[in-house]
């Protein structure tokens, strides 16, 4: 008896939510679009606006890399013909 009160309690629930849903469908879209749009723009104004301490840009030493020249042996050059590898 208690269990088909329970069911019947949650069913008629989901009627009037379901009832109220479908009412009311363009406005729970409008809203929950409206509440996105304005979480988006306070995000952006919080990173605008939120100024930690000031941190030096990290910055990569440039250095010249130095062209790797490979040596061939005497042997793999007498068996290469007709490729002009620049060899000085």
């Amino acid at each position: 008896m208690q269990q088909e009160k329970i069911i019947n309690e949650l069913i008629r629930l989901y009627e009037n939510l379901a009832v109220l849903f479908y009412n009311y469908s363009a406005e729970v879209i409008l809203g929950t679009l409206v509440i996105s749009i304005a979480v988006v723009f306070f995000s952006i104004l919080f990173v605008i606006f939120h100024n930690p301490q000031k941190i030096k840009p990290v910055r990569n030493p440039s250095k010249a890399k130095k062209i790797k020249k490979i040596k061939y042996s005497k042997n793999f050059l007498k068996r290469v013909k007709g490729i002009d590898l620049d060899l000085k």
